[in-house]
This record gives structure tokens, C-alpha cells and sequence, in this order.
């Protein structure tokens, strides 16, 4: 199953992983929209966002789910050339010693760890979700042995939680990251 079928699948359900199974074993856009005009009986409703060309989608599921998430997507098969990471290192040292603010996502406000992320990488041009957690689900996973500059790395339980990523840092080499609250620090 490729990608795009697994996003597509997250919006209609599980019946279309069958669907694509049944008709060409890869998404396309003309598969989901074939499914949603099926399983809506061909009715169609309003739907304004940018991707729809028209202005409508058919009223099961969002058969532009996929280009909709895809405006969020960072994957790690992502390279980044050293001008993007030089201009994302460039933005985070420029906060060096901010105070950690929980919620904080702004200079002004302070930052945590996933504010600090999504504000540096979209002044380079990437834009990421807001929390750790949301950042953590749009990437792809990769061993920290494999980590490159510009990557990101993920941590669970650094609060009383074990069930969700609670903390993100920019991976910069030589095992060491940066991130908010301790700037530089050894990745475990």
C-alpha cells in the first residue's frame, strides 16, 4: 500500500485500502473521487477549499484529503540541501537563551520545544504542525544513527506521560540537538 492510500484510507475508512486493492493497487485522485461518488450516491456538496478545483466534493468523506494533508507533510526522505538547514540553525540561534514557555510559539511569547520547531523551519519555507506530537506523526522515522542536520528528533515520556511524543529538538550532528529550554543537548 503506498502513502496517499493510507491518508485517503484515514478519511473514508478502511474499505478504501479494498477499493484501491481492487482497481490499479495505487492512489490516485480519480480512485477518490470515484469512491466518494459511490458511497455518496453521486451527491454533492460545497466544499471552498483551495484544492477543489470547482468548488464541491462529494458528501462521503473529502475526496481531496490527501492534497489537503499534503500541505502539511514533511517527510524524512526530505534532503535538506545545507542552505535549509543553515537558514533553520540560523533562525533557532537567534533565540538562544529565550525562556521556555509552554505554549509558546512566537519570539515574543517565548518558546517550547515544538513553538521553536515550527518557527524556524517555516521561516526556512517548511511548514510543520504545531505540537510535538502532530510533528512526529507527518514524519517519516528513521534511526537517530541515520539522522542528518535539519532532522528532527523525537522524545516520549519527558512528563508524566508514556503514551505520546512530549518533547522535539533540531538534530545538528555529532549526536547533539537543539532545542528549547536547553539549547544544546545529547539525544538519548
Amino acid at each position: 500500500m503506498d502513502l496517499n492510500t493510507a491518508i485517503q484510507s484515514y478519511n473514508f475508512g478502511g474499505g478504501f485500502i479494498d477499493y484501491v486493492a481492487k482497481h490499479g493497487k495505487k492512489y490516485t485522485l480519480a480512485l477518490a473521487t470515484a469512491f466518494a461518488k459511490e458511497k455518496s450516491g453521486g451527491r454533492k456538496v460545497t466544499y471552498t477549499n483551495v484544492v477543489a478545483k470547482d468548488g464541491w466534493r462529494y458528501a462521503h468523506g473529502n475526496m481531496y484529503y490527501v492534497s489537503v494533508i499534503s500541505q502539511y507533510l514533511v517527510t524524512g526522505g526530505t534532503k535538506f540541501d545545507d542552505k535549509t538547514v543553515q537558514a533553520i540553525m540560523d533562525e533557532a540561534l537567534k533565540y538562544q537563551g529565550t525562556r521556555y514557555v509552554f505554549g509558546g510559539s512566537t519570539p515574543s511569547t517565548g518558546f517550547d520545544c515544538s513553538g521553536l520547531t515550527s518557527w524556524c523551519y517555516g521561516k526556512a519555507g517548511i511548514k510543520l504542525p504545531r505540537t510535538a506530537q502532530a510533528q512526529y506523526d507527518v514524519t517519516a522515522k528513521l534511526n537517530i544513527k541515520d539522522a542528518k542536520p535539519g532532522d528532527l528528533v523525537f522524545f516520549h515520556s519527558t512528563y508524566d506521560t508514556a503514551d505520546y511524543v512530549t518533547h522535539v529538538g533540531i538534530y545538528v550532528g555529532g549526536m547533539k540537538m537543539y532545542n528549547a529550554g536547553d539549547p544544546l543537548a545529547t539525544p538519548t
